[in-house]
Formats: structure tokens, C-alpha cells, sequence
């Protein structure tokens, strides 16, 4: 696949250097690391463990990223990062809604975005607060936070998931758009060293029934005998805060109780860096026969160096109460 190329000089005319070539094309140099013969050519995108390279004469080439050198592979990372940034983006400005389009790295971005405020008062009276406020086109009925209690140096103390936000004081209890809501964090899970708190909304519920984040893609083909599909479509949240956003789809016709999964992280040339498991369920018909959602969550986020995440289906209890495991 690699062979030199000689250098050449072209002239472009000063009309392109005035912004018009396309901004998705990134011309460079690549490099084979074992023989260190290069290619020049365009980064187009990431499939799978192959980097897509469009060349000079329009032909494009699938690269397998682990042949590349180090400088090629962090270049990959950062114009993926670009496009997923860019493919979030919905027409007008504001941000998709987590979608089959996004990939497993894709930086998703809550709707209702959040504050911290200040501990204050001493010992059992410390209180803070996190103030959220609506950012979507919709009434939030209902907003899940995960609670991270922070000591001086940044790092987080303990960390409280699944955390409700009660009511709020909009008519009919609804946090309207554009509005703010003020979450009072009391002391109980607070610890000696705590000094400040912060949070991540996980999951967003409208008033119209609907909620983020949420599969929106097109009906999945059912992998294997496995009745519900699942796939990685992102992450919230950045450092120790960081958590895997898993879309879920029940190709069955029977409803969901729970479901139980397993990630593992990848590095650029297909080795294993981690891995985390998670079991979810929810009250109520939550995940139908024929419809898909989103799930925030498991026992770890990707560690530095992960590119790629596999998800893959361990347990399904269903409404009925039956049970669904691979077959060995």
C-alpha cells in the first residue's frame, strides 16, 4: 500500500486561500511505522480500525490505523473528535440529540446544562447547590443527575448516580425553556474533605413524554438471537466525571425490565485497554417491543488512549418475567 512519492510544488490560486476549499479535507503526509514509506493523501474518516484516505487522484484508501506512527494515530484522534463535534450539530445551531450517526467517542451535550454554587456554612449545616436551567426547545418534566462531591485538589470524593430533581417551581412543576432551577445539596453525603460539588444531568424527560438522550436512528438488525441491540453513542461529562452513553433497541416484541451489558475500550490498534459492566432497569414499560432508548452509565468511563468501545449484550429480563443470556 505505501510507496515514496516525490515532493511537488503546486500553485493555488489566492481565491482558495481565502477559505474556499473544502474545511473537511486535511492533506498530509502518512507513514508507515514498520517501513516508514508514506502516502499523501486527505483524511476522510475512521472505519472501524482503518483510517480513510482520499489521494491526489481522487482514489480513496483504507489504512489500518496500527501501522501508522504515533503522530498519524493522535492526528486521526483529533480530526475524528472534529467531525463528531461537527456531526452533532443539527441545522441552525442547536445540538442533535444522541442519534445513529454519533459514534462511540462522540462528546454528546446535555440539553440542560449545570451550575455549581458554593458550599456554605460549617459541618452538618453545609449546604450547596447546582443550578440547571433548560436549554431545550421543550418543558423538562423530570431531569436524573449524577452528584459529585469534589475535595481540594479537584478529585472526586464520592459520587451519588441516579439522583432525582423534584419538582420544579414552574406552573404545572415543569422547568420552561430557557429557565433555571435551583438544586439544594445538603450535607449528608459530604464528607470532611469535601469542598465543593458539581453534577451532570443523565438523563432529561419532556413534558410531552419524550426524554434525552434516546436512540433515534433507524430499527436495528437484530444480532444474533440477542433480542435487544445495543451500541455506544457517546460520552458525558470529562475526567473522573466521564460517562459512557449506551443506546439500546428491543427487536423483540415482549417489554424490557432490565438489562444488563459489558464495554470494552479499545486503543488505536485494537488492544484492550478496559473494560466496564453495567445492569439497568427502570419502573414502568420503559423499553417496548420495537422501540429503542439511551442508557447514561456503567462501572467506568474510557481510560486515556481509547478510540473505539464494543458493547455487547450479557442479560434481558423481560415483563414477564423470563430471561434472555447468550448462548454458550
Amino acid at each position: 500500500m505505501f510507496k515514496s512519492f516525490s515532493c511537488c510544488l503546486y500553485v493555488v490560486p489566492w481565491v482558495l486561500l481565502l477559505g474556499l476549499l473544502p474545511a473537511v479535507l486535511q492533506a498530509r503526509t502518512w507513514t508507515d511505522a514498520a517501513t516508514r514509506r508514506t502516502i499523501e493523501g486527505d483524511f476522510v474518516a475512521v472505519d472501524g480500525a482503518k483510517v480513510v484516505i482520499k489521494l491526489d487522484a481522487g482514489k480513496t484508501v483504507r489504512v489500518s490505523i496500527a501501522r501508522l506512527i504515533d503522530a498519524d494515530k493522535v492526528f486521526i484522534r483529533e480530526q475524528s473528535a472534529a467531525s463528531a463535534a461537527r456531526g452533532n450539530e443539527a441545522p441552525g445551531g442547536e445540538r442533535k440529540e444522541a442519534g445513529a450517526k454519533t459514534g462511540p467517542l462522540t462528546r454528546l451535550t446535555c440539553p440542560v446544562s449545570v451550575k455549581a454554587h458554593p458550599i456554605k456554612g460549617k459541618g452538618e449545616e453545609r449546604e450547596g447547590g447546582l443550578e440547571v436551567t433548560n436549554n431545550g426547545n421543550r418543558n423538562v418534566s423530570t431531569l436524573v443527575l449524577n452528584m459529585y462531591y469534589l475535595r481540594g485538589d479537584g478529585k472526586v470524593g464520592k459520587s451519588v448516580p441516579h439522583t432525582s430533581s423534584g419538582t420544579f417551581d414552574g406552573p404545572k412543576g415543569v422547568l420552561g425553556q430557557g429557565k433555571s432551577h435551583l438544586i439544594g445539596v445538603n450535607s449528608f453525603f459530604m464528607e470532611d474533605e469535601t469542598v465543593s460539588v458539581d453534577g451532570e444531568v443523565t438523563r432529561v424527560e419532556w413534558d410531552d413524554g419524550t426524554h434525552w438522550p434516546t436512540w433515534t436512528g433507524p430499527v436495528p438488525e437484530r444480532e444474533g438471537d440477542a433480542p435487544v441491540v445495543v451500541k455506544m453513542i457517546g460520552i458525558l461529562g470529562e475526567g473522573e466525571m466521564i460517562e459512557p452513553v449506551v443506546a439500546v433497541f428491543n427487536t423483540g416484541s415482549k417489554g424490557v425490565k432490565n438489562v444488563n451489558y459489558r464495554i470494552v475500550y479499545l486503543d488505536a490498534e485494537g488492544q484492550v485497554l478496559g473494560r466496564a459492566g453495567y445492569g439497568y432497569s427502570r419502573a414502568g414499560n420503559w423499553l417496548p417491543g420495537g422501540k429503542g432508548t439511551a442508557i447514561c452509565g456503567a462501572s467506568s468511563g474510557p481510560p486515556e488512549g481509547t478510540v473505539d468501545a464494543k458493547v455487547t449484550i450479557r442479560q434481558v429480563s423481560f415483563d414477564d418475567d423470563t430471561l434472555w443470556t447468550p448462548s454458550k
